[in-house]
């Protein structure tokens, strides 16, 4: 769970906004005050829970109209076998002899959604994802190895997929923040390969680093990106300032998390990101809740932030669906909702320019495909079974993901708490 260096609120909102790059996005980064404590209690919980087996009967869920990625289709019936989907066939055709029938009652049948930048910690943080459709969350920083590895694999939960420590330089913004400790730091591009080597050592899926004001430097990025790249693996790259955006762009990472505040990004940069095969996850939902506080920079504002989605939008760059989730276990104030906030975000991406088409993409089949997930995001035979049943269209109303009806993760129907 997260554990802030901070005693209170207001003492965490000064620090953040002393420290304005931060102010942005990604409370949640840091070292060993803000770690995930690898606490016994929360260890017990997720080691403990009892293991579901994926069922046993087919179910076929009826009368349903699918999302296929681009339009939603005419009454359909999806069948589920075990972990996976088994076939899409028209509503009426006689489904399995012997499977469990669920009416969809004319509702909607999505792809189970990927929220692509949040920062669980718990198996509390997990059920609500799931709650809320969220069938994989994309973790943005492992602040403890083992808490992340507890987190994977929860059967009838979100699936969970993380990056690992987040190289950020000493001295930096974040460094002092956090109170990281100098060897959970990187300095000079001559350490790169040591530190991609123990990120990925780790298991993580791909490397976070932090461009800001005080490093790492350019060069430093630079080779922490030709080094992942070297050994086959992908970069992001949180960045909350025009400035900082130009570094991330400049060192070629696979992504940039966030948009800048400061200002609106430039057509030209917006043309370098496509040119370069780069995506964006702008995090809309948690810019807005830190600029919420009093106090925040002035020429900081969610307008830029929104305008940036357009344009790079416009100019065809693949944007995904992020929301920066995240708790503070001593603190009710100080959070992100997990599950609920991906459904905000998604109505955020729409009043910035976006169709609901693509957003919905960005939270499943594009999400899906740009960070190398081959079995989901999309409801096809040979795909994992995970489902959201909503009751409207979300592409005439991009806010009926809100009306959610069913779940299923890895074909396990999602019915309350799981532990």
């Amino acid at each position: 769970m997260f554990k802030f260096k901070y005693g209170n609120l207001a003492n965490i909102l000064t620090a953040i906004l002393a420290l304005s790059p931060i102010a942005n996005a990604c409370i949640s980064h840091g070292g060993a005050s803000l770690r995930r404590r690898a606490d016994n209690h929360e260890l017990t919980r997720l080691h403990g829970r009892r293991i579901l087996a994926a069922p046993s009967t087919k179910v076929a869920v009826t009368n349903v109209q699918v999302f296929d990625g681009t339009h939603i289709t005419g009454p359909s019936t999806v069948i589920i076998d075990g972990e996976y989907i088994a076939a899409v066939i028209p509503f009426g055709k006689t489904p399995v002899s012997g499977a469990q029938i669920i009416d969809g009652q004319g509702g909607v049948l999505l792809p189970g959604l990927i929220d692509n930048h949040c920062h669980p910690g718990s198996l509390d943080d997990l059920i609500n994802l799931i709650s809320y459709g969220v069938t994989t969350a994309i973790g943005m920083a492992c602040l403890s190895y083992d808490m992340c590895n507890a987190l994977k694999n929860q059967t009838g939960l979100t699936s969970f997929i993380t990056t690992g420590i987040a190289a950020i330089a000493p001295g930096s913004q974040h460094a002092m923040l956090f109170d990281t400790p100098i060897e959970d730091t990187i300095s000079s591009p001559a350490q790169a390969p040591q530190f991609v080597a123990n990120v990925f050592g780790n298991h993580s899926a791909f490397l976070k680093m932090v461009a800001e004001e005080g490093g790492p430097s350019q060069d430093t990025l630079n080779a922490l990106v030709q080094c992942t790249h070297n050994a086959g693996h992908v970069s992001t790259t949180h960045a909350t300032t025009i400035a900082t955006y130009n570094q991330a762009i400049m060192s070629l990472t696979d992504s940039i998390q966030h948009t800048p505040q400061d200002g609106v990004i430039t057509t030209d940069m917006a043309q370098k990101l496509l040119q370069q095969k780069q995506f964006v996850t702008p995090t809309l939902n948690v810019m807005q809740y830190i600029l919420d506080v009093p106090g925040t920079p002035a020429n900081y504002s969610f307008s830029n932030a929104a305008q940036s989605v357009s344009i790079i939008y416009k100019a065809g760059v693949p944007i995904l669906v992020g929301t920066d989730s995240f708790v503070d276990p001593d603190n009710a104030l100080l959070r992100v909702p997990f599950g609920s906030s991906i459904h905000t975000e998604l109505e955020y991406l729409v009043q910035a320019g976006l169709q609901p088409v693509d957003a919905l993409r960005g939270a499943t089949c594009l999400g899906a495909k740009l960070h190398s997930l081959p079995d989901r995001g999309s409801i096809k035979p040979g795909f994992r079974a995970d489902l959201l049943l909503v009751g409207g269209n979300p592409l005439t109303n991009i806010s009926n993901t809100r009306d959610i009806k069913r779940v299923w993760v890895g074909g396990l129907e999602y019915k309350g708490n799981l532990e």
